[in-house]
């Protein structure tokens, strides 16, 4: 299959690191999907869904190879007939959805950085550092 332009040689299920024979031993019908959740980073979906049971399951999509490029008509076309929990009801959801992911990528070149503070919590090297989701706060790590 020949695929359009924004996509790499790579087809679509090996740039979603998704599993698409989603339904084991059980029909997709017994599935409902109930929200879809946005990852900015990798770029993702992930697909909350009730089974039949009542019992609450997710499932990411990632989006490795999603740019500025990539045709987002055929990019949803391919997930709504790969993805038996997505109807076709849901296409502008999820357009909207990647349109957003796509905007968020925009890198802007004149952004200033500069030096804002020089914190000196630590004798010796920092051995750890991890940020919050928001990349407000932080918490280091060290020897001493």
């Amino acid at each position: 299959q020949a695929w359009r332009k924004g996509f790499s040689s790579t087809p679509y299920h090996a740039l979603a690191s998704a599993v698409f024979s989603f339904c084991p031993g059980s029909s997709c019908g017994s599935m409902k999907l109930k929200k879809f959740l946005l990852r900015y980073y990798p770029p993702g979906i992930t697909l909350e869904y009730l089974r039949k049971d009542g019992t609450k399951h997710t499932k990411e999509i990632n989006m490795l190879d999603l740019n500025q490029d990539t045709d987002l008509d055929v990019l949803v076309d391919d997930i709504v007939a790969s993805e038996q929990l997505i109807s076709e009801k849901r296409k502008p959801q999820l357009r909207a959805l990647f349109e957003k992911l796509q905007s968020k990528q925009v890198q802007y070149d004149g952004e200033d950085f500069y030096l804002y503070k020089i914190l000196r919590a630590h004798i010796l090297p920092l051995t750890n550092c991890a940020f919050n989701k928001a990349g407000d706060k932080f918490i280091t790590g060290s020897y001493d």
